[in-house]
């Protein structure tokens, strides 16, 4: 699946909302393997059917329904793997504040 999400980064300060919980949710929803670090797997919510955490990568290319999701300490860290990480062409954000958006497309 070239140019599906590999990789899922959630904020350490959303990580602990109903609002990752969800996304994770869809994706298992989806048929979709997540594999969470142990950070993202302490911010689901109980009861909740997951994976165990297993160590993610944030260079690996699946080819499959299988997604990595990672907490991580701010948008700079996240900035930082896409840099390294990412594709160059097909990265993206989700987020409300428009000066993290402005960062992040900088």
């Amino acid at each position: 699946m070239c140019g599906a999400a590999e990789n899922l980064l959630i904020d350490k300060t959303a990580a602990g909302d109903a609002t990752s919980s969800r996304w994770v949710t869809m994706l298992l929803d989806a048929n979709c393997e997540v594999r969470g670090d142990e950070r993202c797997a302490a911010s689901r919510s109980s009861g909740e059917e997951h994976a165990p955490p297993r160590k993610t990568r944030v260079d690996a290319e699946y080819e499959d329904a299988i997604i990595s999701a990672r907490v991580v300490d701010g948008v700079d860290e996240a900035i930082a793997l896409i840099a390294r990480y990412g594709s160059h062409h097909t990265d993206a954000i989700v987020t409300d504040d428009t000066k993290t958006a402005e960062k992040f497309l900088n």
